[in-house]
């Protein structure tokens, strides 16, 4: 079945499948569930047409409305409340959600802090603390907004011992490039400072002008004097899959390490670089470095009667959807992943 058709059928289906009937069904089979919402960046109003990669982001006015729907229609708990069910030691309510940040990304202060406190909500902020010591920087969004920046029509990339031409004749073309060159590098494990850094100055883009600030320590030290949970995230954000069993060691304890002693705070809560990494080698050291929750890009709900502590489930709520889709998106979450990705490629939501 072609892309377009599905695409048709997904408009078809989608104000029977957001009704109201079908959101409550979903509630009633989901309560008691714990859902936990994630976030990279939240983006001014009516700026995503100028940005790299929309799917990261969340305009702030939408945020809010999200949030207000949160306060409005669910509960909204914090990370001590989750570890605490997960302990046994209490029970959420029936219709709680967390909600939680990647990265360190200075706009989650600026935009995204405000709109948090303002409705009450305390969050957890997984940083990679290298990115907060400006000793790294997200490769995979350099290389996609350095494609948007460059004025050049064309490009040869070296990618994994191959020389291929990506056409950069329009943003569509920009952004799928990213995507493959990012597919490649990762793949032969090269996704690295000298390798991006490289592709940079050949589309001669100024790094210094990139999109890509980070949060200060001050800055995390006010959310976290504020209410608000600092988690980690690793040290250098590398895919956990490719570490050796010392690497993911030093990943997870020194980035807990470096955070306490930023913040004055002990660290309870991970979270995985690109969501996911063999129980075998994280667990152990999770449980040495006392972490008591860890979470994945698995789709959610969590049943915390039965949910595996360091592999708890999160999912989003996309960016410029309707109110009713988020209901749906919060009511069903499983559901809705699999009907996404059934769907994959169509354009509605």
């Amino acid at each position: 079945m072609g892309l377009s058709m599905l695409s048709k059928i997904k408009k078809t289906l989608m104000p029977f499948i957001c009704s109201t009937p079908v959101t409550k069904m979903f509630e009633t089979l989901n309560q008691g569930k714990l859902r936990i919402l994630f976030y990279h960046r939240i983006a001014p109003a009516h700026s995503l047409e100028r940005l790299y990669e929309p799917t990261m982001f969340v305009e702030e006015n939408e945020f809010e409305d999200q949030m207000r729907l949160l306060r409005d229609q669910y509960q909204p708990v914090c990370e001590q409340d989750v570890i605490e069910a997960l302990k046994g030691n209490v029970r959420l309510p029936g219709k709680a959600v967390w909600v939680t940040f990647d990265d360190g990304y200075k706009d989650n202060f600026l935009l995204g802090y405000p709109i948090l406190k303002k409705w009450g909500i305390r969050a957890t902020f997984f940083v990679a603390t290298d990115y907060i010591d400006r000793k790294e920087l997200p490769w995979e969004g350099c290389i996609l907004e350095a494609l948007q920046k460059t004025d050049a029509r064309s490009a040869l990339v070296d990618t994994d011992g191959r020389t291929l031409i990506f056409e950069l004749s329009n943003r569509k073309q920009r952004r799928l490039a990213g995507y493959e060159i990012i597919r490649r590098l990762a793949k032969k494990n090269i996704l690295n400072r000298e390798k991006v850094l490289s592709l940079i100055s050949k589309l001669q883009v100024d790094l210094n002008k990139m999109d890509l600030s980070f949060m200060s320590w001050d800055n995390i030290r006010e959310m976290a004097d504020n209410g608000s949970f600092i988690g980690s995230h690793t040290v250098m954000h590398r895919p956990m899959t490719k570490l050796s069993r010392d690497e993911v060691s030093y990943e997870i304890g020194e980035s807990k390490r470096r955070i306490e002693e930023c913040i004055g705070r002990q660290v309870f809560s991970f979270s995985y670089p690109y969501g996911k990494c063999p129980a075998s080698l994280s667990d152990p050291v999770l449980f040495d470095k006392g972490i008591e929750v860890a979470v994945t890009a698995k789709t959610g709900p969590n049943d915390l009667t039965r949910a595996e502590k360091f592999r708890l489930g999160r999912f989003d709520l996309g960016y410029r959807n309707a109110p009713h889709i988020w209901k749906f998106k919060l009511a069903t979450c499983r559901f809705w992943a699999k009907l996404k990705e059934y769907t994959a490629g169509a354009e509605v939501v």
